[in-house]
């Protein structure tokens, strides 16, 4: 019994090394681009997991406009048209990688649907917050950036997404999280994004 536990836990050891050996931390194989100007990423715990790293990776690209470093604007400096496409594209691949090794994700679902917003593929980028919603019905925090996707996603100067009564149901309880939870961010969705008023209004909320 002691030489079978003592096996097990050799096979056990062996695994975690192999597995370890193929992350971005030990194989130079397994590094991308990122916004940083090289392979590293801000959370450096992310460097031992493929997809958190992918994840990073892809948030950082999507972020890039409010980081400082070399390879970005200054805080009060948006990247030109161009570039700022670039880096939705670069997030989109990340991204999509993220959420293929880790469906369960839906911090990346969201960021992923607020990739294709920012090429304008809005079908796209509805399916990919449906999947976050799904996820993660009830979160205070991904609530504040749903709810600032779907303003994008519905906003009557364009072509707006066609919401089913699931997503209106999610969109509700995402205003909810804020109201109960963060209620400056409530406050700031319901004046800034006037045509979702109706869902902040839902179930007698007030600011």
């Amino acid at each position: 019994m002691k030489l079978l536990s003592l096996a097990l836990l050799l096979l056990s050891g062996a695994s975690i090394i192999v597995t370890l050996s193929e992350t971005p931390a030990f194989d130079p194989d397994a590094r991308r681009e990122t916004v940083l100007g090289d392979w590293r990423v801000a959370a450096n715990t992310a460097m031992y997991d493929k997809g958190a790293y992918a994840f990073q990776r892809g948030y950082g690209f999507l972020a890039a406009d409010a980081l400082v470093s070399g390879d970005t604007e200054a805080r009060d400096e948006l990247a030109d048209p161009a570039l700022a496409e670039q880096r939705a594209l670069l997030a989109i691949e990340a991204l999509k990688t993220s959420v293929r090794l880790d469906p369960g994700n839906a911090y990346a679902w969201a960021s992923l649907g607020w990739g294709y917003a920012r090429i304008a593929d809005n079908e796209l980028a509805i399916d990919a917050l449906r999947k976050s919603w799904k996820l993660a019905p009830n979160n205070r925090v991904l609530a504040d950036t749903r709810i600032a996707l779907i303003g994008v996603l519905t906003t009557p100067d364009i072509k707006p997404v066609i919401l089913s009564d699931i997503d209106t149901l999610a969109i509700q309880r995402d205003f909810e999280a804020l109201h109960r939870f963060d209620k400056g961010a409530f406050r700031f969705h319901a004046e800034t994004l006037p045509h979702l008023q109706p869902f902040a209004n839902a179930g007698s909320l007030t600011m």
